[in-house]
């Protein structure tokens, strides 16, 4: 059995290669056979856009990205800054 993290903040429904549907929720997780995970391409492609993370028990190969909330908040930082720099000049 794999461990299959749903990375994204909305759930995700993963056709899987015994015909079934797996309804993953949003930043959870689900068990599944390595028989629906070995060669299914909706997976594949899931994987490496960084929406899903595949892993043994408690590990984790794939690193969640940082979110565009806080990519957001940094770059607006950033923003606060230099204009604080400016105001203060």
């Amino acid at each position: 059995m794999v461990k299959v993290r749903n990375l994204a903040r909305r759930p995700v429904t993963l056709a899987c290669n015994s015909g079934e549907y797996r309804h993953i929720p949003a930043l959870g997780s689900v068990e599944m056979s390595d028989i629906d995970i070995k060669g299914n391409a909706m997976l594949d492609k899931l994987v490496k856009r960084y929406v899903l993370a595949l892993g043994e028990e408690g590990k984790a190969e794939a690193k969640k990205p940082s979110s565009a909330k806080a990519r957001k908040g940094q770059h607006a930082d950033t923003r606060r800054a230099s204009t604080t720099s400016r105001s203060g000049a």
